[in-house]
């Protein structure tokens, strides 16, 4: 059995790799809905926004995912372009998220549930995964470092 994080526990920075799809989908359903329970504005960045079938599966175990994205608790990030560029050592699009997202940490706790880094390990791409979560740990620690409002980075 593996260590899981504690969704409740705010300002950390983890990956988590998983064999199956289902038990990824399931960890960030869980970790979602704890951070909506806990009032955090929940940012579910993933390259497979835009698979209809993937949303519709998460979406319907996301507690009142409407209402969620209605109030703007909840964001679908899409993650397809950041993974593309990164194939190319590119990291503008994370960089532009890091404006975007700095603004909403100004206002309330931040929990981001991103699949990138683990795509990027299933698919064999060693270099560019460390390079995504090396770019995560080091906006994360400069985001404690700046002491705003807690982020929680769960990458999966």
């Amino acid at each position: 059995m593996s260590v899981v994080p504690n969704p409740s526990s705010r300002g950390q920075h983890v990956m988590l790799l998983y064999d199956i799809n289902s038990n990824r989908d399931l960890a960030a359903i869980n970790y979602i809905n704890q951070g909506l329970a806990e009032r955090q504005l929940c940012i579910y960045a993933t390259v497979n926004a835009y698979d209809t079938s993937h949303l519709s599966k998460i979406s319907s175990r996301i507690k009142n995912y409407e209402e969620n994205i209605d109030k703007r608790n909840l964001f679908i990030v899409n993650l397809k372009p950041f993974y593309d560029s990164v194939l190319a050592g590119d990291l503008t699009p994370f960089e532009e998220f890091k404006v975007q997202l700095q603004q909403e940490l100004k206002d309330r706790d931040v929990l981001i549930v991103a699949d990138c880094a683990d795509n990027l390990f299933r698919n064999k791409y060693f270099d560019q995964c460390e390079l995504v979560e090396k770019w995560w740990q080091e906006n994360y620690i400069e985001w404690r470092r700046l002491r705003q409002n807690h982020i929680t980075i769960i990458s999966l």
